[in-house]
């Protein structure tokens, strides 16, 4: 990973850390991101000259496979921090018996807040289970709009 020029020898290290505890046990104390910024701007640490290797320690293939699986998780991670679809959060179409007449809103919330309005007061517990039995309440049918756009 790095190699290191003391003196006029070469000391090579596979990794960051391993120079680090090297450097430790003569009594030296870096942090491994002053070391990294030290050997990317070839500046000397207590007479040590560090440069990075130029050939790459892993074969095409096993580096490959590595990409593939840091991609992998890293869509893993985007996927799980996507918030999840709750119910009150879906659109709901409210169909009103008597007249036919339809109506879309964004949230169950906006549905009881309608509802009011039309002097009907109603909680989205009520709305839920009128939504699972699909029968009407107080001339009104309630379901969730697809996301095709239809009831």
């Amino acid at each position: 990973m790095s190699s290191w020029n003391f003196s006029g020898n070469t000391l090579e290290f596979d990794s960051l850390t391993s120079c680090i505890l090297y450097l430790r046990s003569l009594g030296l104390k870096i942090k491994r991101d002053t070391l990294s910024k030290y050997v990317k701007e070839e500046k000397m640490f207590h007479n040590f000259l560090g440069k990075y290797y130029e050939k790459t320690l892993l074969d095409n293939s096993v580096s490959a496979k590595l990409d593939s699986l840091i991609k992998e998780y890293k869509n893993s991670v985007e996927l799980a921090a996507k918030e999840p679809v709750n119910k009150k959060n879906k659109a709901l179409v409210v169909k009103s018996v008597s007249d036919n007449e339809i109506k879309t809103f964004d949230s169950i919330m906006d549905t009881v807040r309608y509802l009011y309005s039309q002097g009907i007061q109603l909680d989205r517990k009520t709305i839920n289970k009128k939504i699972d039995s699909g029968k009407p309440y107080k001339g009104y049918i309630f379901q969730y709009k697809t996301e095709e756009g239809k009831e």
